[in-house]
């Protein structure tokens, strides 16, 4: 019987041992080395951890985003319409422009038409004149050569 009590004596010790060990938290034996490295990966970790907060900050959320690309479809809308316009004024002008020029271009045109009639007539009259002159100046020419002629004969015979 003794041994049957030893038994159950040491069923119940192996019982309150397993309980004891359960209840015991566990423990790592660390050294130095593993120590600094422990810390410095906590470190790392907390600097990780606070860029994540810092970038967390600048990320937009969906709806910012949504909102951020409608304003930027609004702007572009409002600059869109805005070339439009300078388009439509710009075609506006070249127009008012181009019509301005034919017009003076047809003036200048009929100007230099009738210029040119006029310096054709001017030229045709002095060209008369010219000949009427040129015949003018031969006729005295030959007058006075003759009269000179005759003179010079009579001076002549008279001095025979």
């Amino acid at each position: 019987m003794s041994s049957r009590l030893d038994v159950n004596a040491l069923m119940e010790r192996n019982k309150s041992d397993l309980q004891v060990a359960e209840e015991t938290m566990p423990m790592v034996a660390v050294d130095n080395r593993n120590w600094t490295a422990v810390i410095s990966l906590l470190k790392r970790s907390c600097e990780v951890q606070e860029e994540l907060l810092k970038s967390q900050d600048e990320l937009m959320t969906k709806s910012g985003i949504e909102m951020h690309l409608q304003n930027q479809k609004v702007l572009f809308d409002q600059v869109e319409n805005e070339c439009r316009r300078i388009q439509k004024s710009t075609a506006e002008q070249t127009t008012n422009s181009l019509t301005s020029l034919i017009s003076q271009s047809e003036k200048l045109s009929l100007q230099a038409g009738k210029l040119n009639e006029e310096f054709s007539l001017q030229r045709k009259e002095l060209e008369e004149w010219k000949h009427k002159t040129q015949s003018k100046m031969l006729k005295a020419i030959v007058i006075s050569q003759s009269v000179l002629l005759m003179l010079s004969l009579a001076l002549q015979m008279w001095l025979r």
